[in-house]
């Protein structure tokens, strides 16, 4: 439209064109308005469509930006996944060899313990027997005292 004015102007400008300059220029206008027309309607489609494109690449921008920072996400929370499994089975591996030290020190204080009883009983079982033999050693004496003195005599009247 710039250059259609420029013209316009132009060839107003220029003398010795006549008597039906105007009506000449009038005419050639109207024969280009078609294809300015055609040109307007171009350029507004063509920048419509350049609309279109631009706003198609920010969605397509922000959904791949969005798509990244959900694998991202994802990425993370895997990690945080393994780190938590692998702290579970540390504490786990933990729990267990603190049960395996507490199993073994139960088992030696037992052992202890019962080796204390079973030297206990035997002492208790050699006292016992002592105690047996001394008893009866002191029936044998009795007896052996009973033996030699002399029984009374036995008087029949």
């Amino acid at each position: 439209m710039q250059t259609v004015n420029e013209m316009k102007k132009k060839y107003l400008q220029e003398p010795r064109k006549g008597i039906q300059s105007e009506e000449v220029l009038q005419t050639y206008l109207r024969s280009k308005e078609s294809v300015i027309d055609a040109i307007l309607q171009t350029d507004q489609n063509l920048t419509e469509k350049e609309k279109e494109i631009e706003v198609q690449r920010v969605k397509a921008e922000s959904a791949e930006a969005a798509a990244k920072m959900l694998e991202e996400m994802q990425k993370k929370n895997q990690q945080m996944m393994e780190e938590k499994e692998k702290s579970y089975q540390e504490h786990v591996k933990q729990l267990t060899e603190k049960m395996e030290q507490e199993r073994a020190q139960l088992m030696a204080e037992q052992e202890k313990v019962l080796a204390l009883k079973l030297k206990e009983q035997a002492m208790l079982l050699k006292e016992g027997f002592q105690n047996e033999s001394k008893q009866l050693q002191r029936e044998i004496e009795n007896l052996k005292r009973s033996m030699t003195k002399p029984s009374d005599p036995c008087i029949i009247i």
